[in-house]
């Protein structure tokens, strides 16, 4: 069982990311936070009623995001709606000051506008989108990525490369039209 301040530490750690990805995936401010907030519920609920030594929980940020994509997930199943993306008026999400390594890979790629991206993006499957977004944005490692989406870090690592191979595509063809 967890104390109060546990999960006060586990919010302040994870709140921030998770509303990013969820964001990322609603594209609404409001219904970001209620779902991130839901997350949250759920993910004590759960840990309050967990027993010492029931179902122990070995990564806690790979269960929150799992928890995350799952709400996600049944929010589209109930209304039937399409997966957005990121607008380009709220790039501010997106730390920008402080580029990672990773970011090379969007730098190879010739970007003239976050638009550009978001619409090449939107033309991904969800699962490529899901991983670029995870791997790129939140800077998560295939093998975190793995936990998240209950997949092999192998198949991770292919699906990423693939994404982004597709990425260029699609970015190339973009800016032919």
């Amino acid at each position: 069982m967890f104390s109060k301040e546990e999960l006060g530490d586990i919010y302040n750690e994870y709140v921030d990311k998770i509303y990013r990805f969820v964001f990322f995936k609603i594209n609404s401010h409001e219904l970001a936070q209620d779902l991130t907030a839901e997350t949250f519920t759920k993910v004590f609920e759960y840990l309050m009623r967990t027993k010492s030594g029931e179902r122990e929980i070995s990564n806690i940020g790979a269960f929150i995001y799992s928890s995350a994509r799952n709400i996600v997930t049944d929010y589209y199943r109930k209304r039937s709606k399409a997966i957005l993306l990121l607008g380009e008026s709220d790039m501010s999400l997106i730390n920008r000051e402080s580029p990672s390594a990773r970011s090379a890979d969007f730098n190879i790629l010739q970007i003239d506008s976050f638009e550009e991206i978001r619409n090449a993006m939107s033309r991904l499957s969800d699962t490529h989108r899901e991983i670029v977004t995870l791997y790129y944005i939140e800077e998560m490692s295939a093998n975190e990525i793995s936990g998240i989406m209950g997949k092999p870090e192998g198949t991770i690592r292919v699906a990423l490369h693939r994404a982004l191979k597709e990425l260029r595509k699609e970015l190339r063809s973009g800016s032919e039209v």
